[in-house]
């Protein structure tokens, strides 16, 4: 993956992801509700002449706008509908007992399956996008050594789910059959505050997934 090792081309966007921004900036409007389309201003509620002269009037119908929650309800009636029987993994008493966990708490966070898969439906249906990330938890001690099969078991080391959302999700590239991902790119900003100087940051990090290796690339903004 040398076309990622100095970083040039870690953080382009794939072409179909730039082109889902266009209809994006629609359905998160939609799902954000009433303040965000209101924070759109004049890309959904574009003035008229008189209110163009008359920015106070635009202000006041801008105001008195509201968005109904049609379109997130009926995502949601859709996106229920293929779950309302639960998730069962076939063949879940030949797994591990730990592995078993999966249909209660599939992502560590105490999710149903059923649960983890309507929100996952219910994210495409916006974007047409959905990607699965599946971690592990190193088995390792604290002395850096394997655990046993035993002590992993005994600890709940096993591999769990993470939704990544199609907002997250910028780069991406098949293998030449185009049947498996040759890597992906995900990325996420996260802010905090210096508990010693009281100044706030953001962090945003880019997460390189290829079959061979992942890295990760950080951003500091002060």
């Amino acid at each position: 993956m040398a076309l990622n090792t100095d970083g040039k081309m870690i953080g382009r966007w794939h072409p179909s992801r730039r082109s889902m921004e266009v209809e994006a900036q629609v359905t998160r409007a939609l799902r954000g509700g009433t303040s965000a389309m209101r924070s759109m201003g004049p890309v959904f509620l574009p003035p008229d002449a008189r209110e163009i002269r008359k920015h106070d009037e635009y202000q006041k119908r801008l105001l008195h706008t509201f968005l109904m929650p049609a379109y997130d309800r009926a995502v949601a009636r859709i996106a229920a509908k293929p779950f309302q029987r639960a998730v069962e993994i076939k063949g879940l008493d030949l797994l591990p007992e730990n592995a078993r966990l999966l249909e209660r708490n599939c992502d560590r966070l105490g999710t149903s399956l059923t649960r983890f898969a309507n929100t996952l439906f219910d994210q495409g249906l916006d974007t047409g996008i959905m990607h699965v990330l599946v971690d592990m938890p190193p088995a390792t001690k604290m002395d850096g050594s394997l655990m046993s099969l035993k002590d992993a078991e005994d600890r709940d080391v096993r591999p769990y789910f993470v939704s990544v959302h199609a907002d997250n999700l910028i780069d991406w590239a098949w293998d030449d059959e185009g049947r498996e991902l040759a890597y992906v790119t995900i990325y996420d900003e996260q802010s905090d505050t210096n508990p010693e100087t009281m100044e706030e940051r953001s962090v945003q990090r880019l997460r390189f997934y290829s079959r061979t290796e992942w890295q990760v690339w950080e951003r500091v903004n002060d």
